[in-house]
């Protein structure tokens, strides 16, 4: 009880200095920036890895990978990289993130992550896949979620 006596003004004390120190803080202030589109004509894009070379790699909830070069007339937009998995696509599940590895410059290794599966029986895979710049190549599932659900 005498714990609770003393802590209650402790509090309020507390309280009212963050008050105080508060008035201090201003307000949000207009963006200095403007927003511009470097690429349209994406469906769900999902996840972006950035490539040395300015291009960037896009994947599509759907099940698509792009590679996108944004400083090339018209913000050029690959086809679908050929050597992608069969994605569950379903909800938020499909094709999702992309990391590039640490060492990507010296091997073009690529991390996925996707949904795969059926409606009755579907989980989440980590893949890991070479990029040649056309096409994931020595696909490898490094991951796969345990048990599969029912998760339409």
């Amino acid at each position: 009880m005498t714990k609770q006596i003393f802590l209650a003004p402790f509090f309020k004390l507390i309280l009212a200095i963050c008050l105080l120190l508060g008035g201090g803080i201003s307000g949000a202030h207009a963006a200095d920036y403007k927003l511009e589109p470097i690429v349209k004509g994406l469906d769900l894009p999902w996840g972006i890895a950035f490539l040395p070379d300015g291009s960037f790699l896009v994947t599509e909830l759907a099940g698509t990978l792009h590679h996108i070069y944004p400083h090339a007339s018209a913000n050029q937009i690959s086809a679908p990289i050929k050597g992608v998995p069969e994605v569950y696509y379903s909800g938020q599940g499909g094709l999702m993130d992309i990391v590039l590895h640490p060492d990507y410059e010296s091997n073009n290794l690529v991390y996925l992550s996707l949904a795969v599966g059926t409606d009755d029986a579907n989980t989440l895979q980590i893949i890991r896949g070479r990029y040649t710049g056309k096409a994931l190549e020595d696909v490898k599932v490094i991951f796969e979620a345990a048990p599969k659900r029912n998760t339409p």
